[in-house]
C-alpha cells in the first residue's frame, strides 16, 4: 500500500513537471538556423546541454528575455541534415523541484538569404481622407529569390494596405492613406516586407514619417456671440449664457452646455478696458472659446472649449500692452476646421506694433509666431493642402506673406 501511494505521489509530481522540446522540429532552414530548447516552466540556469551532431555547443545559447523558460542559440550549420539534442532540469511547480528532461529535433540546413526594402520618400504628409505613394525598391541576396509581400501598419491612422512584388520584379509602390476622420497628427508607419525561404521568414521593415494635415481653407476671424450677463446663444446643439461672476470672482461667467447631458463648462471672465472680453463658438460646432480681458499689465486669457473632447478646455495667454502702455485690443482666427489658431496681440519682443501666435488645438502646441504692424483686422490666412512632407500655413497682412510650416 505504501509503495502505491509512493508511487501515485511521484507519478503526480512528475505529471506537473513540464517537458522540454527542441525547434525547429523538421523542415528546411536557412543558415544561421534559430534553435530554442523550450519548456513550460523554468529552466535551471547552468543545466542545460546542447549537443549538434554530437558537439557541444552549449555555449552559443543564452535565454530569451523575458523570463527563464526559453534559451536560443544562431548557429551557422553547413547544407545538410542535422540533429540537436538538450538536456536541462526543468522546474516542478507541485513539489517545488528540478527534474532534468531531455528532447531532440532533426531539421536541414540550406544557404543562408536575405530581403531588403527601401523606400521613398521617408516621410509624407497628407490631408484626412487623402493618400501617398510610397516608393519601393527591394534587393535580394543569397538563396533568397521568391515574391516579396509588403504592408504598412495602421495605427488607428490609415487603411493598412498590401502590395505584391513578384519575383521578376525589384520595384513597386504601396498607397499610405488616413481615414477621413482623421485629426492633425505626426506618427510612425512602418513598411515591412517579407519574403518566404524554405521554412522560414525572410522580412525587412522601414519607418516612415507620416503626417496628417489640417483640413485646406482659409481662416476666419472670431466674433463673439455673448458679452455680459444676460446674453446667449445657441450653435447646433451646445447652448452659451454669459451670467454674473460669484462674489470676489470674474465679473461674467460663461456656460456651454450640451443636451446630450455632458457636464457644463464655466468659464470666467473681465469684459477688460477697452471691451475686449466674451465668448463664442467657431464657425464649426467643435470649439467654443471666452476671451478675458486684459490691461496695461495683463494679458488677454483665451479660453478654448474643445466639445469633442468632452468639453476639455485649454488656456491661453495673449499679450495686452506694448511698451508704452497701450492695451492692444486682441484678434482671434480659427482654421476651417477650428483646430488651429492664429491669436494677435501686442508685439513685447520686438519694435513692431503687433504679434501673432499661431496654435494647434489637436497637437496642443504652438507653432510659430511672426510680428507685423498692419492693422490685425486685416490678417488672411489659408491653409493649402500639404505638399510633400510638410503642410504650411500661409498668412498675408500689410502686403508681406508669411509662410509657417505645422510640421
Amino acid at each position: 500500500m505504501l509503495r502505491t501511494l509512493v508511487a501515485l505521489l511521484l507519478a503526480a509530481a512528475l505529471a506537473g513537471c513540464a517537458g522540454l522540446s527542441v525547434g525547429p522540429g523538421g523542415g528546411v532552414h536557412p543558415t544561421p538556423v534559430t534553435v530554442s530548447v523550450d519548456a513550460g516552466a523554468d529552466i535551471e540556469i547552468g543545466s542545460l546541454r546542447a549537443l549538434v551532431d554530437g558537439v557541444d555547443r552549449t555555449s552559443e545559447f543564452q535565454y530569451a528575455s523575458p523570463g527563464t523558460q526559453r534559451l536560443y542559440a544562431r548557429l551557422n550549420l553547413g547544407p545538410g541534415m542535422h540533429t540537436v539534442q538538450a538536456t536541462a532540469n526543468v522546474w516542478n511547480g507541485y513539489d517545488r523541484r528540478y527534474y532534468p528532461r531531455s528532447a531532440q529535433a532533426t531539421f536541414e540546413a540550406a544557404p543562408g538569404g536575405s530581403l531588403a526594402v527601401s523606400i521613398s520618400p521617408t516621410a509624407v504628409a497628407v490631408l484626412p481622407g487623402g493618400a501617398a505613394t510610397i516608393g519601393l525598391q527591394i534587393t535580394r541576396t543569397g538563396s533568397f529569390t521568391g515574391e516579396v509581400s509588403v504592408g504598412e501598419s495602421n495605427p488607428g491612422y490609415g487603411t493598412g494596405n498590401t502590395t505584391t512584388i513578384s519575383i521578376f520584379d525589384t520595384t513597386g509602390t504601396i498607397p499610405v492613406a488616413a481615414r477621413s476622420d482623421a485629426w492633425a497628427a505626426e506618427v510612425t508607419r512602418t513598411i515591412t516586407a517579407t519574403g518566404t525561404l524554405f521554412s522560414t521568414f525572410v522580412r525587412d521593415d522601414k519607418p516612415l514619417t507620416f503626417r496628417i494635415g489640417h483640413r485646406a481653407g482659409p481662416f476666419t476671424r472670431a466674433t463673439y456671440s455673448a458679452r455680459s450677463a444676460g446674453q446667449s446663444a445657441t450653435q447646433n446643439q451646445v447652448a452659451l449664457n454669459v451670467e454674473n461672476g460669484p462674489p470676489g470672482g470674474a465679473r461674467f461667467e460663461a456656460r456651454f452646455r450640451h443636451p446630450s447631458g455632458y457636464p457644463s463648462v464655466v468659464v470666467g471672465f473681465e469684459p477688460g478696458v477697452p471691451l475686449v472680453g466674451g465668448a463664442g463658438f467657431c464657425s464649426t460646432d467643435a470649439v467654443g472659446f471666452v476671451m478675458s480681458g486684459g490691461a496695461a499689465n495683463g494679458d488677454h486669457a483665451l479660453t478654448l472649449v474643445l466639445f469633442e473632447d468632452v468639453f476639455s478646455r485649454v488656456a491661453l495667454a495673449i499679450p495686452a500692452s506694448v511698451p508704452n502702455g497701450a492695451v492692444v485690443v486682441p484678434e482671434v482666427f480659427f482654421a476651417r476646421d477650428c483646430a488651429v489658431v492664429i491669436m494677435v496681440g501686442a508685439d513685447t519682443q520686438t519694435q513692431r506694433a503687433f504679434r501673432a501666435q499661431v496654435y494647434d488645438v489637436h497637437r496642443r502646441r504652438t507653432l510659430c509666431g511672426f510680428a507685423f504692424d498692419a492693422a490685425a483686422s486685416t490678417l488672411q490666412a489659408e491653409l493649402p493642402a500639404p505638399v510633400g512632407d510638410n503642410q504650411t500655413l500661409r498668412v498675408t497682412i500689410g502686403g508681406q506673406t508669411i509662410s509657417c510650416p505645422l510640421f
